[in-house]
C-alpha cells in the first residue's frame, strides 16, 4: 500500500504501468489546526520547459492528479485568507512505472501570520476587516483596514490594500478599485486573485465605457 507522508517528505509506490515518466500527486489540505481546506489552488510550474499545470483541492481538502510529467517544479498552494505556500519537487527522475507522491498540505490562515508579526491588536484589525469583508460589510471592513494603515501594517499593507480594493470594486468605485488593486500588486506581485480582480475591473471599466460612448452617439443623432 502507499505510505502517507507530510511534507517535505515524499512516498514513492509502483502503481499500475502507465506512460514512462508520470508521476501522481495526491493528499490533503488542512489548517493549522487540521481542518480540511477546501479549493486550494495548486500551481506547478516548470520554468525550464514553461510548463505550468493548474487545479484545486476538493471541498473537503483532498486532491488527486494524475499523469505529471517529470521535471523540477515550483508548487504554490493559495488560498485567500491564507498564507501562501511554495514548495519545490525535483521529479527529474524518469521511473518506468508511475510514481505516486502523497503529502499533506498545511496552510497557515493570515491572521494567524499577523498575530505574530503585528501584534494582538493590529491583528484583531485584520481579522474583523477581513471577515467583515466575506460578510459583504464594506463598512466595518473599511474602517478597520484604514485603521490599520495609520497605526501601520508593516509587511501585511498589501492585504490591507487588498480589502479595501475589494470594497471599492463591490461598491461600484471601479477607478479607485483599479487603483488599489495596482497599489497591492506592487507590493505583492504574486498574489494572483489581485490580478485576477484587476482584470475583472478593467472589463468593468471597459463595459461602462462602452456604455457611455453609445448613450453619447444616441444623444448626438437626436
Amino acid at each position: 500500500g502507499v505510505q502517507t507522508c507530510a511534507l517535505p517528505i515524499f512516498c514513492a509506490s509502483p502503481a499500475h504501468p502507465q506512460l514512462i515518466g508520470q508521476y501522481r500527486f495526491r493528499g490533503t489540505t488542512v489548517d493549522t489546526h487540521g481542518e480540511p481546506l477546501g479549493y486550494v489552488r495548486v500551481t506547478f510550474l516548470d520554468l525550464q520547459r514553461n510548463v505550468r499545470i493548474v487545479f484545486r483541492s476538493r471541498e473537503d481538502g483532498s486532491f488527486d492528479r494524475h499523469m505529471i510529467p517529470n521535471g523540477v517544479y515550483e508548487v504554490r498552494f493559495e488560498k485567500s485568507g491564507y498564507v501562501t505556500r511554495v514548495e519545490t519537487y525535483d521529479w527529474s527522475g524518469v521511473p518506468r512505472t508511475t510514481i505516486i507522491k502523497e503529502v499533506r498540505v498545511v496552510l497557515e490562515s493570515e491572521a494567524e501570520r499577523a498575530a505574530r508579526e503585528l501584534g494582538k491588536r493590529a491583528a484583531r484589525l485584520y481579522s474583523e476587516a477581513y471577515a467583515a469583508l466575506a460578510k459583504g460589510d464594506c463598512a466595518v471592513a473599511r474602517a478597520n483596514a484604514e485603521e490599520l494603515l495609520r497605526t501601520g501594517a508593516g509587511s501585511w499593507e498589501y492585504a490591507v490594500r487588498f480589502v479595501l480594493a475589494r470594497c471599492d470594486a463591490q461598491e461600484g468605485n471601479l477607478g479607485q478599485a483599479a487603483a488599489q488593486y495596482g497599489n497591492v500588486i506592487l507590493l505583492r506581485p504574486d498574489l494572483f486573485e489581485a490580478r485576477f480582480d484587476l482584470a475583472l475591473v478593467h472589463e468593468r471599466l471597459d463595459r461602462k465605457s462602452t456604455r457611455l460612448n453609445s448613450s453619447h452617439s444616441s444623444v448626438s443623432r437626436m
